[in-house]
């Protein structure tokens, strides 16, 4: 081997350590699943800010206050939510076959933003995030909205990946739903699976 081909060699594999490394920081692509889908919040991303579960998946706070077992419910609820979905897989846009092979992806792939801004909503005084949703996403689970009460989002995905909800988790795993199977709110509330999975 001369010394041009031992040089270019070591190019390439300095290269593949360092997208190995950034896909690891970075939990971006490099198998991760991410959406093509419009974005409805624009919350500041910065991964450098992450606190980890105890699995590895991404949480920025902004703010809120979190404890270890909240760490761990993440980590809970992730898992369940990937043992439903794993035997389900999209083949048409509202068919669903089984799919034993299906294997979830890494935890460091998650990325959960907890905005600071949100607040509470006026229908049944939950946990919901700042700003209007499409009416649709309500009437789809029966809560039509009102100009006194609008509809509004309670999980949504920003960027494609990172799953928007608020601390109290109530929607994080339609979030991960959403995310491993491309459904979006409004076909996953049409169907029982999903439903299921997502923990209602």
């Amino acid at each position: 081997m001369d010394k041009t081909t031992k040089t270019v060699l070591i190019l390439i594999m300095a290269l593949a350590a360092a997208l190995l490394a950034f896909c690891l920081f970075m939990a971006v692509g490099c198998g991760c699943p991410k959406i093509a889908r419009y974005s409805y919040t624009q919350y500041s991303i910065d991964k450098r800010e992450c606190i980890r579960t105890p699995e590895g998946a991404c949480i920025l706070t902004n703010g809120n206050i979190i404890s270890d077992a909240w760490l761990e419910e993440v980590d809970k609820k992730i898992t369940e939510t990937e043992k439903c979905i794993g035997i389900w897989k999209k083949t048409k846009p509202d068919i669903l076959h089984r799919d034993p092979s299906w294997k979830p992806p890494k935890r460091s792939c998650y990325t959960i933003l907890l905005p600071g801004d949100w607040d509470v909503a006026c229908s049944d005084s939950r946990q919901q995030v700042f700003g209007r949703a499409g009416n649709g996403s309500c009437l789809g689970k029966g809560l039509p909205p009102t100009e006194e009460c609008p509809c509004a989002w309670r999980v949504v995905l920003q960027d494609g990946n990172v799953i928007v909800t608020t601390p109290n988790l109530y929607m994080l795993r339609p979030g991960v739903v959403e995310l491993l199977t491309g459904y979006d709110s409004r076909n996953l509330w049409n169907t029982p699976e999903l439903i299921k999975c997502s923990g209602f």
